[in-house]
């Protein structure tokens, strides 16, 4: 049986060279935007090079931080134009309440393994606070706590928190 020349619509299919050009068009502009991110770690890079070699000293003026802060803040401050006063306390009642929560479960957990490992409980209390990877690796290094060791388990914490959820919300769902 031969293929019908006919989309399902009755329009015709385009030609099997234009779907080659586009093809082709789609590699193009893939391979021109790796090579423009390729070019800004490039970039990266070498100015993390002459930071690193202390050659450069530069730092933002206060005015643009200042800028940055109310444009930032002028944002998400529009997010909240026309939510009810009401709503908003609720809002951040529950956040609070949740973040006792969660930083309490974190100590208990931290404390138990600390006395079972003789970890370090500073070590163990960023390894599974909650917030991001980037976050705990700062606040570890300005605290003289070992680095890898709050981030691998901030990891596996989070690994283990988006495989457990899906498993949970099934479990739930039944």
């Amino acid at each position: 049986m031969k293929p019908s020349k006919l989309k399902p619509d009755g329009a015709p299919h385009p030609p099997r060279s234009h779907l080659a050009t586009r093809t082709s068009r789609s590699d193009r502009g893939w391979s021109s935007c790796r090579a423009a991110a390729q070019s800004d770690i490039l970039t990266l890079r070498i100015g993390g090079h002459f930071n690193l070699a202390a050659t450069t000293q530069f730092e933002l003026p206060t005015a643009a931080r200042a800028a940055a802060q109310v444009v930032i803040g002028a944002t998400i401050g529009c997010r909240f134009a026309f939510v009810p006063p009401r709503k908003i306390t609720e809002v951040i009642g529950l956040s609070f309440g949740s973040t006792i929560l969660l930083l309490a479960g974190t100590l208990t957990f931290a404390s138990i393994l600390s006395c079972l490992t003789g970890d370090r409980f500073a070590s163990l209390a960023l390894a599974y606070s909650p917030g991001g990877v980037a976050e705990m690796s700062v606040i570890a290094l300005s605290l003289g706590v070992e680095v890898p060791f709050v981030v691998l388990h901030h990891i596996v914490r989070l690994f283990l928190i988006v495989a457990g959820a899906g498993a949970v919300f099934r479990w739930v769902k039944r």
